[in-house]
């Protein structure tokens, strides 16, 4: 896992005597009050630490984060929503990580990264732009060549479509716009528009060509273009076989849904809807979640500030760790 295996240094000075008492607290305070022993600690108040004193600290934050992954399913994308309490005690140990980080040397002791890397797969915009921040602090340390290589164990996939345009470049609009109260959206913006390329397996092809099936008629074409009003518009029908065959069909893969935000469901709903009825395999997952995210915040302008806020934090790390030619 995630915790710090190497041991102080013997010659390490003690910590001042403030510096102590905060890491006691820390360690000997029930794990539902750590948040507010953190939330007083908007800025650093000590002078430039070490961070080989906050070990014990980090190992308790990684059990913690480590416990909350599990809890919540964070291997895949985050289906319940935090409890309040869960997501203050997350905000906080994300955000005192991310300060101790900015102000502590022997950085590269921070090993934490699987569970940041399963945070990205969250449903709670705050809890992802709190991860984001603090993965920028050991990015910019990797693009910096003397500085030694890490476990930095992020998706670079994911991290791209956090990444990846809104469409807005087409009607005229950049960032700086994307922020303003008096932005007037096109309505396009509103609109789903997502493809994959599905190639399926032996086995998965000898099923799309059963005899009863097997007909020219029956055999999907390479590209399944389904426009509608949302999730629950049927896939065109071809006989009987239509419904295994959307199941089955190799190729491009179009998924078009207008106005998704009048659907009135939530981002978890609809992207529950169209993976089960497109069959979308689990590498489109991520990507597919969040152009649906983006669609139904797109009109809203705080949602929208919060996403805008997450794709620039995501295009900075995107800066330090993604080569150009993978970008």
């Amino acid at each position: 896992m995630g915790k710090v295996k190497k041991s102080p240094p013997k010659r390490l000075a003690p910590p001042p005597i403030f510096v102590h008492n905060l890491i006691t607290s820390l360690l000997d305070c029930p794990e539902e009050t750590i948040s507010n022993i953190l939330t007083p600690i908007q800025e650093w108040p000590f002078a430039r630490g070490d961070l080989f004193h906050w070990i014990g600290v980090l190992n308790r934050f990684d059990s913690i984060l480590e416990n909350i992954c599990t809890t919540y399913e964070l291997k895949k994308l985050q289906a319940t929503d935090f409890t309040t309490g869960t997501k203050k005690l997350l905000k906080e140990i994300l955000r005192f990580s991310r300060m101790l980080m900015e102000n502590c040397t022997n950085r590269n002791l921070y090993s934490t990264y699987e569970h940041l890397n399963d945070l990205l797969n969250t449903n709670d915009v705050e809890i992802l732009e709190a991860t984001l921040r603090l993965i920028l602090r050991p990015a910019q340390r990797m693009s910096n060549q003397r500085s030694p290589r890490t476990n930095f164990n992020i998706s670079q996939e994911r991290i791209l479509d956090l990444v990846h345009g809104w469409g807005t470049r087409e009607y005229g609009i950049e960032f700086v716009q994307l922020s303003r109260d008096d932005l007037t959206v096109p309505e396009e913006l509103a609109n789903l528009n997502f493809q994959f390329y599905r190639t399926l397996k032996p086995s998965e092809k000898i099923t799309a060509v059963a005899p009863e099936s097997s007909t020219s008629e029956d055999v999907s074409p390479t590209t399944t273009n389904v426009k509608g009003k949302g999730p629950a518009v049927a896939l065109p029908t071809s006989g009987a076989a239509s419904s295994s065959q959307a199941k089955v069909s190799e190729g491009l893969i179009q998924i078009t849904v207008p106005n998704i935000e009048q659907l009135g469901k939530s981002d978890n709903e609809i992207w529950a809807e169209l993976t089960q009825q497109y069959q979308v395999p689990e590498e489109f997952h991520y990507s597919l979640y969040h152009r649906i995210r983006v669609a139904l915040a797109i009109s809203n302008t705080t949602m929208r500030r919060k996403l805008l806020v997450i794709r620039i934090l995501a295009l900075a790390i995107m800066g330090h760790v993604i080569s150009e030619n993978t970008a």
